[in-house]
């Protein structure tokens, strides 16, 4: 159900009487003072406001004091005090505004040993051989890096369905150590990967505030060979994605992050995938409805290579 501001009467006038009555209909959002910065008292103009309330999408932004938020948000700490009106908002509301999708904060801080050790017990797991095949696929992959460093680290998986032996796997880890996604080095017919819940890699500081660049990909080899390899995305945030679903990612990560800030989101492309235009198209108009700062940037590999995993030098789409 989409959410519309003008179905909550109470809302309005609440906002109409903390913004000294200042509650200007702007078409696609409302303007009105800020409670945050004193936006009332500011000189000479004191009859324009600068916090913009979006009438579609549950958020708002202070042009003056980059205040922003949910509404949710702005009404708890506005002392809005009506609960029906508060529970019944919360259903039109797509997401909760928490990072509970794309990160969750770490139970306990991960320091460099732990990191090797907890790589290490996995490798100890594994016959000579399969240790092997596994070093001998990732340095086709990736070169040569630090495995420790990126949480990368083979496993067995156990046997699928009829098959009566397991598989070797590259697996994946973020920061906090929860497991990502485990990738078959020998993939046998269509079976290329386990997935779950948690099927996006990232291991960087989740710190939205000071990136200029987001990077998302399709791969966690992709991510890793343009992470390592390039230098086009200076003070930038990598994230893969385990598939194609560059829109809804990018939905997540707009409504839960609340990017109102200037940045470039950096879509990365394998030269396979059959809807780039399509694709780049519906997320520019995503955007353009939320914050008109940010620039989406398609890129796909150089020449006739397919993978970003495979040759990761880069041009625009």
């Amino acid at each position: 159900m989409q959410f519309k501001i003008d179905k909550f009467p109470q809302i309005h006038y609440h906002l109409k009487n903390i913004s000294k009555n200042m509650f200007v209909d702007k078409g696609s959002h409302y303007m009105m003072f800020c409670p945050f910065c004193n936006d009332a008292t500011r000189k000479p103009n004191p009859s324009h406001g600068h916090l913009y309330l979006s009438k579609e999408i549950p958020v708002y932004f202070c042009h003056r004091c980059d205040s922003a938020g949910s509404i949710l948000k702005l009404l708890i700490e506005t002392n809005f005090d009506d609960l029906d009106t508060i529970n019944q908002l919360k259903s039109y509301v797509k997401y909760n505004f928490i990072k509970d999708h794309l990160y969750q904060k770490p139970k306990h801080k991960t320091n460099y040993y732990d990191t090797i050790n907890f790589v290490k017990n996995k490798i100890f797991n594994l016959e000579p051989q399969e240790l092997e095949k596994f070093n001998e696929y990732l340095k086709l992959r990736l070169g040569t890096i630090n495995y420790s460093k990126f949480l990368i680290y083979p496993n067995y998986l156990k046997p699928y369905k009829k098959l009566s032996y397991g598989l070797l796997s590259v697996c994946f880890n973020n920061r906090e150590n929860d497991f990502i996604e485990g990738r078959f080095i020998n993939p046998i017919n269509n079976i290329r990967y386990q997935r779950n819940d948690k099927a996006i890699y990232y291991f960087q500081n989740w710190d939205f505030e000071n990136i200029n660049n987001i990077v998302i990909s399709e791969g966690a080899f992709d991510l890793l060979n343009v992470y390592i390899y390039t230098n086009y995305f200076k003070n930038g945030f990598y994230l893969a994605m385990s598939g194609k679903r560059y829109l809804s990612i990018l939905e997540k990560i707009l409504y839960q992050e609340l990017l109102f800030k200037s940045c470039q989101i950096n879509l990365i492309f394998d030269n396979d995938n059959k809807y780039i235009e399509s694709t780049l198209w519906k997320c520019k108009t995503l955007v353009k409805t939320i914050n008109t700062n940010i620039d989406i940037i398609g890129w796909v590999p150089y020449h006739t290579f397919k993978d970003t995993g495979q040759y990761p030098i880069l041009v625009q789409v």
